[in-house]
This record gives C-alpha cells, structure tokens and sequence, in this order.
C-alpha cells in the first residue's frame, strides 16, 4: 500500500509486537498501542485518539484485519459518532468459520473476503452482497530455485536429500494435523526415508506429539513450533501439505508455490480456488488415505511432480501483494469519493 504512494496509512498495533516493529523498519507511521488482551481498553484509547485526529470531511477510512480489532474499531466510531462526526468502517475477513446473528462482521460499511469461500460464508450468514468484496491475499515472493543443502534439513540434523513433507500452520482443531499424522504412518513402509515437519504452535501440541508417538513417528516428525523464518524453512520441503477441514484462503500454501515447491492440500474453501488448473493436487478432507496416496504419487513421479512445481508458480505469480494493495484502494476509494 505504501508503495501506491496515494494513501496515508496510521497503523494501530501492540507496542512491542512483531508487526509494530517490522512496520518501523519499513518506514510505515505506526500508533503503537498497548494490547495484551483480544479486547484490551487501552487499544480502544489509541483508536479513538487516532479518530480524535480527523474530521468527517477527511477521506478517512478505518479498517479492522480481525475480530477484535473490528469490535474495538466499532466501540470507537460509536463515540465519535455521538459528536457528530463518522467515518466508514472497513473489515477483512480470512476464515469461512460461521458468523453469528448480530456480529460486528455484518454491521461493516464493507467486507473485504480473501477468497470466493469467504465471501459465500459471508452471505450465507446475512451479509449483504454488495458489501462484500473479493480481494485476494498476496505476497511478494519472487519464484528462485531451491537451494539443495538446505535450512531446514540443517535445523532437523538430517543428511542433504532427505526427503521432507511440511505443513506450516497453527496446530488448531481445524488444520487436522492428527489426519496428516494418520498419513504419515501409512506412507511409513512405502517412504521410510521420508520426514514431517510442522511449522507453527497452538494449543494442540502435545495432544498430536502423544498422537505422534502412538503412531510410531516419534523419529519422523518434527514439531519446530513458531519461527520468524517459516518461509526459509519452507524452501527445503520436497512436498508442502495442508490437511484443513477449513481454509479461507492459504496464504502458506500460496508462499510454496511461490517457492516451486509442490503442494498437496484438501479440497475445502479458498484452497480449491488456489489450486486450480493443476497448481497442486487436491484430496478430500478428512481422509488421510487420500492424503497418503497424494503425497506417494508427488515424491515417486518426477513427471507431476515437474507439473506442479511450473503450474504452481503460475498460478502464484497472479496473486501479488500489489494487487491486493491495489484491490483494498480501490474499496477505499468507493467509500470517500461521491459516486
């Protein structure tokens, strides 16, 4: 968005966060708030100050990235609105997961959807349609070749090509690790030089780490929790697997592509959209088996393995960071300019 050049940007975040310091070292004005709570009232203070600053005149618009900071942003613009000033209230939504009656999500002047899945959720929960606007998530990772002695194999201790199935997510009810474990353990006899590694944390890890060793993977699987460093450690995987039972969008997934890496993931919400056209393989959810078969058929066939690396990296190339800049403009735009 900065690289637009045609917007001022304040961004309120917590003060000693990951983001509040990587928008600093890229120039980015930042509010710096303390927040240590989903609805922390101090956060509250720094929106409505920030309000504080603008007139209804201005062409200022607020936009909320998640339920919180959407409930925090609605609270304030009922304060300001009671002195007469108002300003339209902009909300990105990245998971398909129900919205209940009443939810700040439907009270939004818009709602930017990540994907066609997200968008379908948000109308079927009562949003109306014309609020919701598609705007897919983007990254600006340029496609390279992989390096063969690779980051991860190191961190792991394992010897140069070995092969290595990833998955770079949350370990939450919804990402269906334990069905990846399940694949895991089938693919044991047939691929016994083959590695998991998951990437990223969450309140599920020693529940899969007992189910790890019930399956006899305790040698094979490598729980490496949150790293700064996810995507570098993504560039050594031979296959990049998702085994959610819900996805909004993908956006580890869509880094993988990027990467050249191939990808095998289930067929639910916004990872049919990414994937398609052969840009990975797509199985049914919940169905380790499948998931098994899938990622055998990618490390044994070099020829769809070839596929998926070239059609994968196409199908990245379109989702670019500034055609999601230029995308959330142009919602912007539509809220502050006369029609």
């Amino acid at each position: 968005m900065a690289r637009l050049g045609s917007v001022e940007q304040v961004v309120i975040t917590a003060r000693h966060g990951e983001l509040c310091a990587r928008l600093v070292a890229d120039g980015i004005p930042v509010r710096p708030v303390t927040w240590r709570a989903g609805l922390d009232p101090r956060a509250f203070v720094g929106v409505r100050r920030e309000l504080a600053r603008r007139t209804s005149g201005d062409p200022t618009v607020i936009h909320a990235h998640d339920s919180h900071g959407l409930a925090l942003a609605a609270f304030a613009l009922a304060v300001v609105a009671r002195r007469g000033r108002g300003f339209p209230l902009v909300a990105t939504r990245r998971v398909t997961f129900p919205v209940r009656p009443g939810s700040w999500w439907l009270r939004a002047d818009r709602v930017i959807a990540v994907s066609a899945a997200v968008r379908d959720a948000l109308v079927a929960a009562g949003t109306e349609g014309g609020k919701v606007t598609v705007v897919h998530s983007g990254l600006d990772l340029a496609p390279r070749e992989k390096a063969g002695d690779s980051v991860l194999r190191r961190t792991l201790g394992l010897p140069d090509g070995t092969p290595l199935a990833s998955c770079l997510a949350a370990l939450t009810p919804e990402k269906d690790h334990r069905g990846l474990l399940d694949a895991a353990a089938m693919l044991k006899a047939t691929e016994p030089s083959l590695h998991w590694v998951f990437i990223g944390d969450g309140p599920l890890r020693s529940t899969l780490e007992r189910h790890t060793a019930r399956v006899g993977l305790t040698d094979r699987v490598h729980f490496v929790g949150d790293r700064a460093d996810g995507e570098l450690l993504l560039e050594g995987s031979t296959v990049m697997t998702s085994s959610s039972t819900a996805e909004g969008f993908g956006t580890a997934v869509l880094a993988a592509m990027a990467l050249g890496i191939p990808v095998v993931a289930t067929r639910v919400g916004g990872l049919t959209q990414l994937l398609a056209g052969g840009a990975g393989l797509l199985v049914p959810p919940r169905d380790p088996g499948a998931l098994a078969d899938a990622v055998g058929r990618v490390l044994q066939e070099e020829v769809l393995r070839e596929s998926l690396v070239r059609r994968g990296r196409l199908r990245a190339a379109s989702f670019s960071a500034a055609t999601m800049a230029a995308g959330t403009l142009a919602v912007y735009r539509s809220l502050v300019q006369p029609h």
